[in-house]
This record gives C-alpha cells, structure tokens and sequence, in this order.
C-alpha cells in the first residue's frame, strides 16, 4: 500500500495569521513561503513531528521503538518487561487496536457504515484526528480514492499505524495469561479503491493544517480524553470545508488524569448538538446509543455507549 508523498503543513504561528498559502511538495515545510519553517520526522521515520508546548515531551516518551513491519512489531511487543511503563502502554494500545480492527465487525467499519458510507459527496480529502493505529484512517482509505491524514500525539501508535499500513498487516499487543504479552496479526481491509494515507504526530489542540481544507474530519474517542475538549472540538471543526462534514463519536468517559474536571463537559445529546452548531455545524444525524467494547483480555471486557454526531459545515469556519 502507497503512501501519499506530501502533507501540505502550515505551523501554529502561520496558521493563527487565518491565510491562505499554496499548497508545498516538501512536506517538511510550512507552507506559507516567507515563513519556512522546518519540522523533523519521528526517528527513523518518514512521519512529520510538529511540537507544539509540552507535546513534544509527551510524544518523545513513547516514540522510542523501532521497526518498520508487523513482524519487528511483533518481536518488540514480547520482549517487553511485565509492568512496565512501554507494558502498559503497549496494552493500552492493543486494546483499541482490538477494537478498531477485530472482523468481522470492528468499530472502524461500524462507525464507517452507519455514518460515512452513504454520504452524498465525493470524499476527496480527509482526517483523523486522534488516530491511534489508525483503525478509522484504513477504513477510510480501503473505500475511497482519497488522501487521508491520520494525526495522533501518540509517537508509539503512529509507528504501529505506518508499520501497518504499509505491510498490510497489524500486530496487535495481546494479554493471554494475564501477565505477559504477545502479538496477535490481523489482516488490514484490502483497498477497495486504493486510498493514501500518511501519518502525522502532531497536537489535536493545534493542528498544523490548513484550515476549512478537509471534505471529512473524524474525532473517535478523543474529545473526551483531550485537555482541552472545547477547544479540540472547535479545532476539528476549523478543519471542516463548507459543504464537508464531522464526524464525532465519543462515550463521554471524563477522567481526570486526561482532562481537568474544569474542563469536563455535560454529557447529554444537547451538549453536542449545541457546541456543534456554536462552531458552525449543523447536526444531520445522530446515534446517542453507540456501543462498542474494549477487551483488556477476552473475559475482562468493557462496554461504551458513546454519543455519536455526523455534522456538516453550514457556515464559514472561524
């Protein structure tokens, strides 16, 4: 599977100027032309990092790992220490990557099928936001011939993602006794229409992307576990191009290491709709009894209703 070979970035300072600049093959650039900014790959990678505060911190921490397919996916996933700090993170990961990619009816094809599949415009570009592994940003791209941005602040989960995608295959970090890890391998969607994906590290607060530029922007179970939920949910909406929509689904599971409580937002089907339609978008269908599990193993499961929101830009982004 081909990736795409630009992503057309602009950096936070240009980004706040509201201009528009042409779009630059040099995917390393910012692409206002007087400004020339630079930004570095993930180690090893071909993955743009764009830092922004302390992201750049909280990314470095689980960017170490190095491999380019399932298989050197595979050998790092075992020879992790039990406990351990990469152990957890690793598990925590495995049980999204379950959830996103398990056949024959994963959450990624779910949320594609209820929501996107029938979508009276031709989808030409689109992002994730908060991607993960990449479960949604596959999903996209195994039915439509479209770019597709999958932007995560998690270094580790993007390795895995571009590990994934370019070999066709995901190991997924499993927990079978309940104390070691292992890989379990599972195939990607085969591309039905040969989409292109690249992966960008980079923080959901400021996304270093050129605003009203996307006909489809995801947020799956990210707004509430962002920083700032408010101003996350605004940036993804800037992201909309008139006419384009967003797509947002979330179990509205507050906790406090990831959000402040200040921050916390009611979670009722009015909070959406109206914060929606505050930054533009008007809600055209909507799904307030979403379930799907997360499985730390196949007997310890936990199940989430989410509040999921297909929106459309109606008015200019601001």
């Amino acid at each position: 599977m081909e990736a795409s070979t630009s992503i057309a970035l602009i950096c936070p300072r240009c980004r706040a100027a509201d201009r528009a600049f042409p779009l630059l093959v040099d995917e390393l650039t910012c692409s206002n032309l007087d400004c020339g900014h630079a930004y570095p790959t993930l180690a090893g990678t071909d993955i743009p990092f764009v830092a922004v505060g302390s992201f750049e911190d909280y990314a470095a921490l689980d960017a170490e790992a190095s491999f380019s397919d399932a298989d050197g996916v595979a050998v790092w996933i075992e020879t992790l220490e039990t406990a351990s700090p990469e152990w957890e993170l690793a598990l925590r990961i495995g049980m999204y990557a379950t959830a996103h990619y398990e056949k024959p009816r994963s959450l990624a094809s779910r949320l594609y099928d209820r929501f996107i599949a029938d979508l009276p415009i031709e989808i030409q570009s689109a992002v994730d936001l908060g991607c993960g592994v990449g479960g949604f940003s596959v999903e996209l791209a195994s039915h439509n011939e479209c770019e597709v941005i999958g932007l995560d602040a998690s270094g580790l989960s993007l390795r895995m993602a571009d590990a994934a995608w370019a070999g066709g295959t995901i190991a997924i970090p499993e927990l079978y006794d309940g104390v070691r890890l292992r890989a379990r391998s599972t195939g990607l969607p085969l591309p039905a229409r040969a989409g292109q994906v690249r992966w960008l590290a980079a923080d959901v607060h400021n996304p270093p992307l050129m605003a009203h530029g996307f006909d489809l922007v995801s947020a799956i179970n990210l707004i509430d576990t962002a920083a700032a939920p408010t101003i996350a949910l605004r940036q993804a909406a800037a992201l909309v191009r008139p006419g384009g929509y967003l797509l947002l689904a979330q179990p509205d599971a507050w906790n406090r290491p990831a959000t402040d409580p200040e921050h916390w937002l009611p979670s009722n089907h009015a909070t959406w709709d109206n914060l929606l339609h505050e930054f533009g978008l008007e809600t055209v269908d909507r799904d307030d009894g979403f379930t799907w599990e997360l499985a730390r193993t196949p007997r310890y499961r936990f199940q989430y209703t989410s509040h999921a929101r297909l929106a459309r830009r109606i008015t200019p982004a601001s």
